[in-house]
């Protein structure tokens, strides 16, 4: 593993530190946490990396084995297949581990993981850490209870920090750290290192085709108009950072959702339909970018087909102009139709007008061909110059240190995948492969329905026009098919209308083309079918000669003098931390840009100062959408950087002591005249981990005691039960009958039962919309199964909160309520539902529904009974002032005439 200077100097200076690292994307984050945990790789230590991705986590493992770690103590990945046992020995036995939130905060609540043995925890993506999230919930049961060990974390997302208010403070507060540390780009000893060896990188722009270029400028249009509805529509809305250069970057979804996630329920359905509008614009823009021609036409199809259907809000843009020429253009670019005139024979006979004035019967007539126009990608073009340039260049060079090898870098795998086809089979026969595989199905469907239509008038009106098609004839792949209509006497009637023209034409096409097109993809279907059981390594197929011989600048030709050949590998930019240094490839092509991918490439550079390297950058012209957001990352990076060094100039944090004093005096209670420290117990399913509430509940001071529950979600006290749903599950379980059962459940083992509806605070604070209300009393309707649950169950409650902030402060309330005493047993909570003691509790159950039919016993009489008699045949057995002591007067009147009163039948 290369080091350069600044890695060195990061490494020295942040392994003896606790606190939070921002580095800029790509300058090899990876190979400095690698060299962080490589000396706690030992028995004797025990480290925890959280956040770490699949792909990292092997990536990690690479460089821990250049750094002279043995295989027997690399990191150790702690998931659900090891069981409680298995996983408590595993911590026993030291080193760095990656495990998952959920297990690691149950083995922790749960006194599985010794905490005075932790050296450390690592947190990587520290930029995702919230109040609510499972890190922090690990962090904080960590330092309350070890207050020796390090907290280190990393991120390369400068932009987040700078967004909201505060949010690096809250982040550092919740990692309990102190110290900030920065690593731009422009830092001087990385400038420094970097700037030594400059990258030979060349910009090959790509000039998008007219439609491409109207289609994008109508999406900008769409998009500008959108975001000024939303400001009219929202008045008194903070709007300011809802701008037409922010909607270039992915992050916009997020500055959505940050701002409107408050007022989400106030925002009226037409501001909801705008900016679900501006999310499709958005993702428009980049299908445009990236995609083919067919895979863009079919995406807006199906917009589309799915307008108005499956709960999704008619579109505002598609009945806009500029929503017409996006649909235009993009048919435009797989087909068009092409209406000529063509030469007939002259007719024999006139007609009687033809005859009176002496005029020629016209000899032409006007026929449409569909002509399949399948517009390649401009960057294809550019990517095969720029193959043939390297090919050229490898063939004649005597350098020893440039090789063959040439990686092609795409910005995910739907684009290597097309990329890769491209280069085994050329840009036609891939489109039109496409052109079957994605809208053929859909056209055949289509023409189907009219050739019924157009059997059953026929059936109907005999003496109706009929329609022909034919089609035109080709030496190598069939272009055009001409639909003609005739009737006996030699006019041209309409069949339909233009649509359903189409739809013959383009079906008869396909047909037409289909076997063409079958016989030139055998190859690349061959390969395909090996690489299916082999989806991990689709990104890294080798592209040669061998496997298509039809490119010619890939036909290896051996030179006489260095016999060189070209190798070409088409990868995704998931893969880039692996491939440089496995491959060591002497020229690199961007087919996408990306800031992380072209700082690696400064590094790795830098890294082999020894190896010839050439980057290409293939990019649109500068007028273009994806230029400017080339250079809108680098500016937002450096003007974030420079927020985040003026942040740090006034930066306090208070120290670990007085955060965990904090966190500690949430659980003192006011007790008489003094403060006493009492510990509330919740007991929590464990499945229930997944949500941020067990965390929540942790930090207003309860104990979260997770167990295994099989009857409800939640114990909060001894008596009290409780179910959570969210406004999605609540739906499942009334329509599959699931919450019936688990309600009768509840309150066959509880005296108390809840039902918790927890809505989203990035939703609507309603359980539906005010026009999903019905006119009419449906059974199928949820406020219909509502009811029928209450009126069922009358002893069940049902609670609602707006967050599961709130949820937290009323589990608080309810147990405050109960008082001390009243503390549920996890013992008990845990064998209700195992089937032990069940038997009993059914009959208790029986029991007691017969206890409340009788006469004169009623909800709020019934448990006064249950608490004083033991038995039924003991009830029957009391005086009238015994029963009157128990439930009052009038209600002991009616239960001891009816047990008393002796009944003559005969």
């Amino acid at each position: 593993m290369n080091l350069l200077p600044f890695h060195n100097k990061i490494i020295d200076e942040f392994i003896t530190e606790d606190g939070l690292m921002i580095i800029s994307t790509g300058l090899g984050l990876e190979k400095i946490i690698a060299s962080i945990i490589a000396p706690y790789c030992d028995p004797h230590q025990l480290v925890f990396v959280l956040n770490p991705e699949g792909s990292s986590e092997n990536y990690l493992d690479e460089l821990l084995i250049e750094k002279g770690v043995t295989q027997n103590l690399l990191p150790k990945k702690i998931t659900n297949e090891f069981s409680h046992s298995d996983r408590s020995e595993i911590y026993l036995q030291g080193g760095v581990m990656f495990a998952t939130s959920r297990i690691l905060i149950v083995d922790m609540l749960q006194d599985r993981l010794p905490m005075h043995l932790i050296s450390g925890i690592i947190v990587t993506h520290a930029e995702r850490l919230t109040e609510t999230c499972s890190e922090a919930f690990i962090l904080r049961l960590y330092r309350l209870a070890n207050q020796k060990g390090f907290v280190k974390a990393f991120s390369e997302e400068a932009n987040d920090f700078v967004r909201g208010f505060a949010h690096v403070e809250s982040v550092m507060k919740l990692l309990f750290v102190e110290k900030l540390f920065l690593w731009p780009r422009f830092h001087t000893f990385v400038g420094k290192d970097l700037d030594s060896r400059v990258v030979e990188c060349i910009d090959v722009f790509a000039k998008m085709s007219p439609s491409q270029k109207g289609i994008e400028n109508a999406i900008i249009d769409i998009i500008k108009e959108t975001l000024n509805e939303i400001k009219r529509c929202s008045p008194g809305m903070d709007l300011s950072d809802f701008t037409v250069e922010n909607s270039y970057h992915k992050s916009f979804d997020r500055i959505i959702t940050n701002q409107l996630k408050p007022i989400w329920n106030t925002i009226t359905r037409k501001t909801k339909t705008l900016i679900e509008d501006l999310r499709t614009m958005r993702k428009l823009l980049f299908y445009l970018q990236r995609y083919d021609c067919v895979t863009f036409y079919n995406f807006l199809q199906t917009l589309k087909l799915s307008e108005g259907q499956f709960g999704i809000p008619k579109s505002n843009w598609i009945l806009t102009d500029q929503g017409d020429d996006i649909f235009e253009l993009s048919k435009n670019r797989v087909y068009q139709l092409i209406t000529r005139q063509i030469q007939t024979p002259p007719k024999k006979q006139k007609t009687l007008t033809q005859m009176a004035t002496n005029r020629q019967s016209p000899n032409t007539e006007t026929v449409e061909d569909l002509y399949m126009v399948l517009e390649e990608n401009p960057k294809w073009q550019r990517l095969d110059e720029i193959l043939d340039e390297i090919n050229e260049e490898i063939t004649t060079t005597n350098d020893k240190s440039v090789s063959g090898k040439v990686l092609v870098m795409c910005g995910d795998d739907k684009t290597t995948n097309q990329v890769q086809d491209y280069l085994r089979v050329g840009a036609r026969s891939m489109l039109l492969n496409l052109v079957h595989r994605l809208i053929g199905a859909q056209v055949r469907r289509q023409n189907e329905s009219l050739e019924k239509n157009t059997a059953t008038k026929t059936s109907v009106r005999p003496q109706s026009a009929q329609y022909t098609r034919g089609r035109g004839s080709s030496s190598t792949t069939p272009k055009a098919t001409r639909g003609r209509k005739r009737n006996s006497s030699g006019t041209t009637p309409s069949p339909g209308s233009k649509k359903d023209k189409e739809v013959r034409l383009l079906s008869a096409e396909l047909n037409a083309s289909k076997k063409y097109t079958q016989k030139l993809l055998a190859p690349l279907q061959a390969v395909q079918r090996l690489q299916t059981s082999q989806t991990s390594q689709t990104s890294q197929t080798p592209v040669t000669a061998s496997e298509d011989n039809v490119i010619s600048h890939f036909e290896i030709i051996p030179h006489p003098i260095n016999n060189k050949q070209m190798q070409v590998i088409v990868s995704s930019l998931n893969d880039v931390t692996t491939l440089l240094d496995r491959q060591r490839p002497s020229f690199v092509v961007l087919f996408d840009h990306n800031l992380s991918l072209i700082r690696k490439l400064e590094v790795y550079k830098n890294s082999n100062p020894g190896s010839a390297f050439r980057v290409y950058l293939i990019i649109y012209d500068r007028e273009s959408v994806e230029f400017k957001q080339y250079l809108s990352v680098l500016s937002r990076e450096q003007e974030s950087f420079k927020q985040l060094i003026s942040i740090k100039s006034r930066l306090q944090i208070p120290s670990m002591e007085s955060l965990l004093t904090l966190v500690k005096d949430v659980n003192m209670r006011l007790v008489g005249e003094q403060f006493v420290n009492l510990e509330n117990t919740v007991v929590v399913d464990m499945r229930e981990f997944r949500s941020s509430l067990p965390s929540l509940l942790n930090l207003s001071g309860m104990k979260v005691i997770p167990i295994q529950l099989r009857v409800g979600d939640y114990v909060v006290t001894r008596d009290l039960c409780v179910e959570r749903k969210s406004t999605v599950d609540l739906w499942q379980s009334l329509t599959g009958g699931r919450l019936f059962t688990q309600c009768e459940s509840m309150l066959r083992h509880y005296k108390h039962a809840a039902l918790l509806i927890e809505f989203d605070a990035r939703q609507a604070f309603t359980l539906m919309e005010v026009w999903e209300f019905q006119s009419e009393v449906s059974g199928s309707h949820i406020i219909s199964k509502l009811a029928l649950l209450t009126m069922h169950f009358p002893r069940l409650k049902i609670f609602w909160t707006r967050t599961a902030s709130m949820t937290a402060k009323l589990f608080k309330e309810l147990k405050n309520d109960a008082g001390t005493t009243a503390e549920p047993d996890p013992a008990a909570a845990q064998n209700f539902g195992t089937g032990e003691g069940d038997d009993d509790n059914d009959a208790n159950m029986q029991a007691i529904e017969f206890l409340k039919r009788l006469p004169g016993v009623d909800e709020s009489n019934v448990y006064k009974i249950i608490s004083r008699v033991a038995t039924l045949y003991d009830l029957s057995q009391l005086s009238l002032p015994q029963l009157t002591s128990i439930i009052g007067e009038a209600s002991a009147k009616k239960l001891y005439t009816f047990l008393n009163e002796s009944n003559n039948l005969g």
